[in-house]
């Protein structure tokens, strides 16, 4: 955020730029963190790039150049991490926990011993395994006698109530000590009773019971849907933008939101209400918002959402286009099926490789996409004959074959 960054960026300036782009506000989960993708908390601008502070000298510095700035926000995921105080919330409480509906989990999912549960996949080993080697310990903080879980990639919260009764804090480690067979099925039986299961990282595919963004077990989805979510994952960004630090928003992957239109609806709402308290030296007539969408072939997005327009990509593929001699194809295809051995034409192979993402990458999601459908088909006596098996292949093939990024409810 130091002002001092504006001046790698005045080459772009002397050509006539109106705005910077400004990463994500919110606070990121690594300390080296500069990406913002990994958000831990909405409400504070990220420390580690110098905090508030920096960001008002960086729009101060930004407006003596005629320069405006445009925020980064993600909307869709935060960073499933201890560090995320929702998350550590959630892994501590469960459903009582406050902020338990923040997030898109299925708390009744088909499996009986993940009910209610949070499932972990972050073990670089079978769980089994951990658990025998000491890869999993408890510890206690000596100041607060609050209980920790530690695995080789962070420590987990330990549930208060899960822990055994009339047994003083200092000797729960050793109680627990998995160096020794009985302190390592007492660790193992107090894990059971954790608000989460600890996983192997290869579980996810199979097990998974919350949304992620895409395959990446580090980031979970956000159910910004609810209004009272929303409100909370932008709070901090409308309050830039009634204070004049920001001009508009750039949002990330709006694809991955329940309803994409009536979100950007309602934040236009929530922008036009900032920005009557905008200073008169930053009025605009409204807020300028851009958001990242995929477009397919042919596609064009949707004139009722209430944005400015994409971040661009069809326009760069259109420009990477033109940097590619078509010639090329001919030669490049030949060149794969001698290296790869496959001579099936390229279409086959997409599908091919859809479905393998289907059944190795996403069988969870697909499956509880199976569920859904199957619990609606019940509904209606024209379609309770269909079972989940069919249901299945027909969903597989279906988007095996999908043309479009994704589909959208009217």
């Amino acid at each position: 955020h130091p002002p001092e960054a504006l001046e790698h960026a005045a080459p772009a300036f002397a050509i006539g730029r109106s705005h910077c782009e400004q990463g994500n506000p919110g606070a990121g989960r690594h300390p080296r963190s500069t990406h913002g993708y990994d958000v831990i908390d909405h409400a504070t601008v990220n420390p580690e790039l110098g905090g508030e502070p920096a960001l008002r000298r960086l729009a101060q510095a930004a407006r003596r150049r005629g320069l405006g700035l445009i925020a980064d926000i993600v909307p869709n995921h935060m960073a499933a991490d201890p560090a995320n105080p929702w998350w550590r919330d959630v892994l501590a409480r469960g459903e009582a926990s406050a902020w338990s509906r923040h997030f898109d989990i299925d708390w009744q999912p088909p499996d009986p011993a993940l009910r209610g549960k949070v499932l972990l996949p972050v073990l670089a080993e079978p769980y089994g395994d951990a658990l025998a080697n000491g890869s999993l310990r408890l510890l206690v903080d000596p100041a607060s006698d609050q209980a920790e879980l530690e695995t080789p990639g962070g420590r987990y919260p330990v549930a208060s109530a899960s822990l055994p009764r009339g047994v003083a804090a200092q000797d729960l480690a050793a109680l627990h000590d998995p160096s020794t067979q009985t302190g390592c099925e007492r660790l193992h039986a107090l894990l059971e009773r954790q608000h989460y299961r600890l996983a192997w990282w290869r579980t996810a595919p199979d097990q998974i019971n919350w949304r992620r963004f895409f395959e990446i077990s580090e980031l979970v989805g956000v159910r910004v849907e609810d209004e009272g979510v929303f409100d909370a994952v932008h709070a901090l960004a409308l309050r830039l933008y009634a204070e004049g630090i920001l001009d508009g928003l750039r949002i990330d992957h709006i694809d991955g939101l329940a309803s994409p239109g009536a979100y950007l609806r309602r934040l236009e709402r929530r922008l036009a209400e900032a920005g009557a308290a905008r200073p008169a030296a930053c009025a605009q007539a409204q807020a300028y918002v851009v958001v990242e969408k995929i477009l397919a072939p042919a596609e064009v997005p949707d004139p009722r959402w209430r944005m400015d327009g994409t971040t661009g990509y069809d326009f760069m593929d259109q420009v990477g286009a033109l940097l590619h001699a078509p010639a090329a194809e001919a030669p490049l295809q030949a060149f794969w099926q001698d290296v790869s051995g496959d001579k099936r034409p390229a279409r086959t192979q997409l599908v091919a490789a859809r479905r393998r993402m289907l059944t190795r990458h996403f069988a969870a999601e697909r499956l509880a996409l199976v569920r859904s459908l199957e619990r609606i088909a019940r509904l209606d006596a024209r379609s309770r004959d269909w079972s989940a098996n069919a249901i299945d292949c027909v969903l597989s093939a279906l988007l095996a074959a999908f043309p479009v990024y994704r589909s959208y409810r009217s």
